[in-house]
């Protein structure tokens, strides 16, 4: 979405509502950003 309301023509649309940017998801934690580890085995 943010990529894409910045190049044109959607920045002209984006530009004339108002549309603002998205914010993204944030983790604060540093433990909830590692990946789970999954054995198949």
């Amino acid at each position: 979405y943010n990529t894409d309301r910045e190049v044109f023509p959607s920045n002209l649309i984006a530009g004339t509502f108002n549309f603002g940017a998205a914010e993204l998801f944030v983790v604060d934690k540093p433990e909830e950003k590692v990946a789970p580890k999954v054995s198949f085995s």
